[in-house]
């Protein structure tokens, strides 16, 4: 696949591809939009916040410029945030105040550490998530997925926790056009390439790989 030649990493390009995806008139929304009103030429954005909350809040902003709502997955165990200081309560409240939605970036691990059972684990972060921001929430993004079990695991909390969805189901990823900007690069050529070659796309975007002017915005 040829790139465009013009695309890179900053905002501006983001919303170049954003916007080029409205001109042919896709609905671009977060998860919980799509599934109350799907579009038959519908993107869901997703944004997975694994570092930063003020990367986090400048693609929110950027995004509500745009027009549009996406979905955003914070995690409780980063070592760059803490999502319940008075910055991340703060940050999630102006998140939802732009129409975007919160949802939980469910990891493993913390359980090694603890000499405690996953599902002890597991359960913890989803309900601290909610009681500590006082919301429900409708899905969860898996940090990590093969790590944290693979699809079987995401289904089962699915389950367990009586969600409506989460983000690597086979109807987000398989029967829609899946595409992710995971470290950094995007495996298949960047978004912009793929306009108007599928009716509907699942779009992972990372916050810490977008920027205004220089990628020492977020470091």
């Amino acid at each position: 696949m040829n790139l465009d030649p013009g695309f890179g990493w900053t905002h501006s390009d983001y919303g170049n591809a954003i916007e080029r995806f409205q001109d042919s008139e896709y609905h671009i929304s977060s998860f919980q939009e799509f599934l109350e009103k799907p579009s038959d030429k519908h993107l869901i954005l997703r944004h997975d916040i694994d570092f930063s909350l003020s990367a986090a809040r400048r693609m929110a902003l950027k995004d509500h410029e745009l027009g549009i709502t996406s979905s955003f997955y914070f995690r409780v165990h980063s070592s760059n945030y803490n999502l319940f200081s008075a910055e991340g309560i703060s940050l999630v409240n102006e998140v939802m105040s732009m129409g975007h939605e919160v949802g939980l970036h469910l990891e493993s691990g913390a359980e090694l550490l603890q000499s405690r059972e996953k599902w002890d684990s597991l359960d913890a972060q989803f309900y601290t998530f909610e009681k500590m921001l006082g919301l429900k929430i409708a899905g969860f993004s898996a940090h990590e997925p093969a790590r944290l079990g693979g699809l079987e695991v995401s289904d089962q909390a699915k389950d367990r926790w009586n969600l409506k969805y989460h983000t690597y189901e086979d109807r987000f990823t398989s029967e829609m056009k899946y595409l992710s900007d995971s470290s950094g690069r995007w495996r298949e050529g960047p978004i912009i390439n793929f306009v108007g070659q599928f009716d509907r796309f699942q779009v992972l975007i990372h916050p810490i790989w977008w920027y205004q002017r220089s990628p020492m915005e977020n470091y």
